[in-house]
């Protein structure tokens, strides 16, 4: 068992080295990249590039590398012409598929080209074995200086991204026309490549590079001719970006639409199943359990999209503290009692409003209202994805649903009557609440003279404002 252990781990081992040597045996490094492009005045560009390639310790057929071709047209030129190649300096020619060797394949020092959408192709035809060769190649970019947002743009990808393996060692130099330093040329993008300019020239150098050699730079000449001029987007926005960002913005106002209008969309359809479907309990049932969680002004809060008034919710506060008899009425005065039990934040807000110095202008009652709404908060529709606050929401809306039969108590004596202890019941003060905000004739005496009050110190506000 252990000899046949032992053999086991050997064949693997072997295996494993065997596919290791396999990969380093058929792999090349490309050690160095140099690349000199020339504008010319017409806008055409003149391209050496130089590829020193060390191949590896099995048969390769050469070396192959890509012209890729942008897709913005404003930097697509309209076509590569004068290729020409050679290896070790010695000329290669180009070959057809049919100009073969004896073994089937290409004859050396020879070289192919391949076109697509994206780039030409360009193969190198050498049977090398463990050597070093030098790979040249020559060509023009036609009409590829552009006029962009008033300035010459020499724009170039020299290298393509899916160019493997790595190179060691790049090299890319831009020979600038007699009439411009190099210190006056400016770097529109680099790809992260070391920039030096030099007295006619810009060179950019990198190393342990895949590929993707963008080379960008504007030409302050005056000797080019009749270049094709382009109005871009700002620096670094593409029409892809573009549209990301109409879309964003789009998917961002529909959010926030839904937000705005999500209250008014659930109230909809909590009423609309509140109304086919039977009461379930009776209300004064349904009111006693609710306002065991939920104050008058919350339930209101919950149900309602728009109220008659935003003293309302203070309005109806202060009714439900006189039922708890937290506020007395002596006098004909509101006051305190020190009693009621435990208060919630917005209904110790308006006891406090009793308390001290009374007399407060319009203008102070109004942004007291603004800010005691604030303290309100009610069941939110997004909280209704909660059993147990979607079975008091429902309540609260079954309730309101009954309340536009109520006819217990008038609207001119509600005020006066909720301070007399056993007067009016909670069921006839939320039901009253209800069908008073529902109703087209409301109530402007009593405690209701506070909408009064509220919007006589909106007027105040506005007033203000426009006096400085």
């Amino acid at each position: 068992m252990k000899k046949f252990v032992i053999y086991i781990f050997a064949v693997l081992s072997l295996a494993v080295i065997s596919i290791f040597t396999a990969n380093a045996d058929s792999s090349y490094t490309i050690k160095n990249v140099n690349i000199t492009a020339e504008p010319q005045i017409n806008g055409d560009a003149s391209v050496m590039s130089e590829w020193t390639v060390e191949f590896g310790n099995e048969r390769s057929n050469g070396f192959e590398c890509e012209i890729p071709i942008p897709s913005s047209p404003e930097y697509k030129f309209s076509s590569v012409v004068n290729i020409s190649a050679d290896i070790d300096s010695a000329s290669a020619s180009l070959s057809e598929e049919a100009s073969t060797d004896i073994d089937g394949g290409f004859a050396d020092y020879t070289y192919t080209l391949s076109e697509s959408d994206s780039a030409i192709k360009v193969k190198w035809n050498l049977k090398c074995f463990g050597e070093t060769h030098v790979f040249r190649l020559s060509y023009t970019l036609s009409s590829v200086i552009k006029n962009i947002d008033s300035q010459n743009v020499f724009y170039c990808n020299y290298i393509p991204e899916s160019l493997s393996p790595l190179c060691e060692n790049v090299t890319i130099t831009v020979k600038l026309p007699s009439d411009c330093a190099g210190k006056d040329a400016g770097l529109l993008t680099s790809n992260n490549y070391k920039c030096r300019r030099d007295e006619n020239s810009v060179t950019f150098t990198g190393g342990k590079t895949s590929g993707g050699a963008y080379i960008g730079i504007s030409i302050p000449s005056d000797k080019f001719n009749s270049l094709p001029t382009y109005t871009t987007a700002p620096e670094g926005w593409t029409a892809g970006r573009i549209t990301l960002l109409i879309t964003a913005c789009v998917l961002a106002l529909t959010v926030i639409l839904c937000l705005i209008f999500s209250k008014r969309i659930m109230i909809k359809l909590f009423v609309r199943s509140c109304r086919k479907n039977s009461y379930v309990e009776p209300s004064d049932t349904a009111i006693e359990s609710v306002m065991q969680s939920l104050t008058p002004a919350e339930m209101l809060k919950t149900v309602t999209t728009d109220i008659y008034s935003e003293a309302d919710l203070f309005i109806y506060t202060v009714l439900s503290l006189a039922k708890k008899g937290a506020l007395i009425l002596r006098k004909g005065v509101i006051l305190p009692s020190g009693e009621g039990g435990k208060l919630k934040k917005h209904e110790r807000t308006a006891v406090e409003f009793f308390t001290g110095e009374k007399a407060k202008s319009s203008a102070e009652f109004y942004k007291f209202i603004n800010k005691f709404n604030r303290k309100v908060r009610g069941v939110s529709p997004f909280k209704c994805l909660n059993k147990k606050k979607r079975a008091l929401c429902r309540k609260c809306f079954e309730i309101e649903s009954t309340a536009e039969t109520y006819d217990g108590i008038k609207f001119s004596t509600i005020s006066e009557d909720v301070f007399k202890p056993g007067k009016i019941s909670d069921a006839d003060l939320i039901r009253f609440m209800f069908k008073e905000n529902n109703s087209k004739t409301h109530v402007t005496d009593g405690l209701f003279t506070f909408r009064e009050v509220y919007e006589d110190g909106f007027e105040e506000i506005l007033k203000e404002k426009k006096h400085g």
